[in-house]
């Protein structure tokens, strides 16, 4: 055959490789087997959920192609991420970690196969990589300037081996310390954000921290989503200001050095975020959309157009030894005028003192712009023991990580080591309830409810010690809609609203008990308001949406909100059954079948009881109809 007659296509190239495999096989070969696996798995999803295709594998070896040079990127990132966080907590010597190269180019398509100089430079880009990091030819990044908010870093021509002209290199920098150390050499180069003109591109470029969104909606009770160009789901429209001043508080810019620092960093931002939150005259955006910008540098008017916000704080943060110096300003994003800044040098043991400071000259500075503007309620103080405080905040960082069990163990521990120390600190409580229900998933029944009723007692204790503390009041209401009691829930969950009425996580969890109850003209505004509050919103979010679009009888719009969760969710399977009910409920059986076969693939003993658990959603009067329509299509009966 003549080489004119092979099929070509310019594609984009994703070749990844273990770093040190011969090294880890030869210190635990079952061990590093196991992990290898478990690795693959996490790049194939991210390859398929960014619209990629596994070509195929080769021992510890992916390569995969995409049409779209972007997805390509956007799924190295997020795997690197994912994989991350799969090693936490592993020693140095004993992580499996990958490269991956990333290469645009014209190869030779042969029987499914892909083959040519393209290949072998993303597989010579991938040697070139750190372990864990990416490495993408100049082509890749012309195509990701100004599209992506990555931090490059230029390597400069490089000879690779039996290609014959120099190759044009750069490292994305998907860390702190990378990020750091490129800078301090002049050499990192950043893909200029374009926000204003693509909100969902920045905000799937971010680790999103849903705290709790997934306990009613499929996920865990407290996780962390990191999906690029994918989880992380912008409103198609940019968000119109709000009738009350709109504020977003950036995440504090962690200068201390080392990444270790950043829970730290993360939880003072978080705290000014909700003092802020407490006021009713103020609408705050939330932090799950606020952290979108973590590690980037947007201008305040991109921060403005992209999330609705007139206002836009932003900071930055450093530990030295025992000494605290944090800086902070607020901005008028519609004249770019700086309305108040700040610097505050403290120790450690005032941190709170900084935090209460930090949002109570923000109250003020606003009041003096806004006419009517009230002020901040004052911080319910739930303890002075700063060891106490960074224990809690370290268990939260767990316990927004994937996982079930071990991470809500893991989490406990450090809980309990804080009410060790301070018996009487409400949110150490309150997040001890969250840990609990996280390790009451995947037990057996009796185990559930003795684990559900030890976060009831901790959520009436954290209760008890701060009753103005929505954080409890939200824990109480999520304890209590597992425990089957939805009048009860929403009535702790709207207490909460009334002391946090900008937390977009209180409306998601409305949307249960309400649908419950009957009432769901108000679940569907519900969600309506949570995805407004976080315009970065992700996964739960849209299936609370059509939960309540299911529940008002609009099936048609919960199977187009559903179709595009369960595009990105490989794996998820409420949604999918959800999807399959919709679908069936408007006479689209041929879908639901479909559905249901891989519903039944995801979970092999799925059956009607199994699904009536699933659907619990709705009150009992629905349920009855959608198991009728679910099994009209395939869902099997249950058999004693």
């Amino acid at each position: 055959m003549a080489e004119d007659d092979f099929e070509r296509k310019l594609t984009a190239i994703f070749y990844a490789d273990v770093a040190g495999y011969s090294r880890l096989t030869g210190q635990d070969e079952a061990g590093t087997h196991k992990a290898l696996g478990e690795s693959l798995d996490v790049i194939t999803s991210s390859i398929e959920e960014h619209g990629g295709r596994v070509v195929h594998f080769a021992g510890d070896a992916i390569l995969a192609e995409f049409t779209s040079v972007r997805a390509s990127v956007n799924a190295a990132v997020a795997a690197q991420h994912q994989l991350r966080e799969n090693n936490r907590g592993r020693a140095d010597d004993e992580k499996l970690q990958f490269r991956i190269g990333i290469n645009l180019g014209e190869v030779i398509v042969d029987r499914d196969d892909i083959f040519g100089d393209g290949v072998n430079i993303a597989a010579r880009l991938e040697s070139l990589a750190d372990p864990g990091g990416i490495c993408i030819s100049g082509n890749v990044r012309d195509q990701i300037i100004g599209r992506l908010p990555l931090d490059l870093h230029d390597m400069g021509e490089q000879n690779v081996k039996n290609i014959a002209q120099p190759v044009r290199a750069y490292k994305v920098l998907i860390d702190d310390e990378a990020r750091e150390a490129a800078r301090a050499s002049g050499q990192a180069k950043r893909t200029r954000p374009s926000i204003a003109r693509s909100p969902k591109a920045l905000a799937a470029a971010a680790v999103v921290i849903a705290v709790g969104a997934g306990a009613l909606f499929g996920g865990g009770l407290l996780n962390i989503s990191v999906d690029v160009d994918g989880a992380a789901e912008a409103t198609a429209d940019e968000p119109a200001f709000s009738e009350k001043p709109a504020i977003a508080v950036l995440p504090f810019t962690n200068l201390s050095g080392s990444d270790q620092e950043d829970y730290l960093s993360d939880g003072i931002t978080e705290d000014i975020i909700t003092n802020l939150a407490r006021s009713p005259a103020l609408f705050v955006i939330s932090r799950n959309s606020t952290f979108a910008y973590k590690g980037k540098t947007p201008t305040v008017a991109e921060v403005s157009k992209a999330l609705g916000a007139r206002y836009v704080v932003d900071g930055s943060f450093r530990k030295a030894g025992d000494q605290l110096r944090v800086s902070a300003q607020l901005v008028d994003a519609t004249n770019n005028l700086v309305l108040w800044t700040n610097r505050f040098d403290r120790s450690v043991d005032r941190i709170f003192e900084v935090q209460d400071e930090i949002a109570s000259r923000i109250s003020s500075a606003l009041a003096r712009e806004v006419k009517g503007a009230e002020a901040l309620r004052s911080r319910a103080r739930t303890t002075d023991n700063v060891e106490a405080y960074d224990l809690v905040l370290r268990a939260r960082r767990i316990l927004s990580r994937p996982g079930r069990s071990e991470v809500g163990i893991e989490a406990g521990r450090l809980l309990e080591r804080a009410i060790s120390l301070d018996s009487d600190y409400a949110q150490a409580h309150a997040s001890l309830a969250w840990a609990l229900l996280r390790q009451s998933r995947g037990v057996t029944r009796e185990r559930h409810m003795q684990l559900v009723e030890a976060a009831f007692r901790h959520a009436e204790e954290a209760l008890r010690l701060d009753p103005n503390d929505f954080y409890s009041h939200w824990t109480l209401g999520t304890v209590l809609a597992r425990k089957r009691q939805p009048e009860e829930s929403l009535k702790s969950i709207r207490t909460a609203l009334e002391l946090n009425p900008n937390a977009a996580e209180l409306h998601l969890h409305m949307v249960q008990p309400l649908v419950r109850l009957g009432r769901n003209r108000e679940a569907n505004n519900a969600a309506k308001t949570a995805i407004r509050l976080n315009p970065y919103h992700h996964g739960p979010y849209q299936v609370a949406l059509a939960v309540s679009q299911m529940a008002l009888g609009e099936y048609e719009a919960a199977a187009d909100t559903l179709a595009k969760v369960v595009s990105r969710m490989k794996t998820a399977l409420r949604p999918r059954l959800l999807l399959a009910t919709a679908y069936s409920m408007t006479g689209r059986d041929d879908k639901a079948r479909e559905l249901i076969s891989e519903a039944i693939e995801l979970k092999p003993d799925l059956n009607e009881r199994s699904a009536r658990r699933m659907l619990n959603l709705f009150g009992p009067d629905a349920v009855g109809p959608m198991l009728a329509a679910l099994t009209r299509v395939g869902l099997p009966a249950f058999v004693n």
